[in-house]
């Protein structure tokens, strides 16, 4: 969905086929956050809080690398479409990447495929050159059915899972801050479609 919406603005005709490809895109950004857990998931408990920092700064990190291409790639360029193919191009690695990236072993166990989640624990020690410490790996016990994407449109959960991608989608979205921009906002958008 992420890529869909990141290189779909390219197929873009319209201002309306731009926002509903943008749309995608921001309702991609909103499961952003499960990387983030995944990552610090299979760190050690010590070093998980100094990890979170360093993916936190990555991102800014990358804001500020995508305002710096953005700017050399409207100069030189002069097109809003070659920056689009220009930022694209790391949703594309990541697509074809993905499948390398472990499925976390807790997901495993929520969803009762426990079998899995000590395989997948054996493969990243084998991985990280440590032994498997001694014991067994206790199954949740849990009486409801989790650990799938339609949990999240259950009606118990619906308003939240919506909110959450839509406060999201909010924090990283251009919202004008005063009467003014709007105006501005407005002509930029009708450029689009020219």
């Amino acid at each position: 969905m992420f890529v869909v919406g990141a290189c779909g603005g390219l197929l873009a005709t319209s201002v309306g086929s731009m926002l509903a490809y943008r749309c995608l895109l921001g309702f991609a950004i909103g499961g952003k956050p499960q990387a983030f857990v995944l990552c610090i998931e299979y760190c050690p408990a010590k070093d998980r809080g100094t990890t979170g920092l360093f993916i936190a700064c990555a991102w800014t990190c990358g804001a500020l690398v995508f305002v710096t291409t953005a700017s050399f790639v409207i100069q030189v360029m002069g097109s809003w479409r070659m920056l689009l193919v220009v930022t694209s191009l790391p949703s594309l690695v990541v697509l074809f990447l993905i499948k390398w990236y472990p499925e976390s072993a807790r997901y495993f166990l929520v969803s009762r495929q426990y079998d899995r989640a000590v395989k997948q624990l054996e493969e990243m020690l084998d991985m990280n050159k440590v032994f498997m410490p001694p014991g067994k790996l206790r199954e949740l016990k849990i009486n409801e059915n989790r650990g799938s994407v339609k949990n999240l449109f259950k009606k118990e959960h619906i308003i939240t899972t919506i909110l959450l991608w839509y406060i999201r989608k909010l924090s990283h979205s251009n919202i004008p801050k005063k009467k003014s921009d709007y105006a501005e906002n407005a002509a930029t958008l009708t450029s689009y479609s020219q």
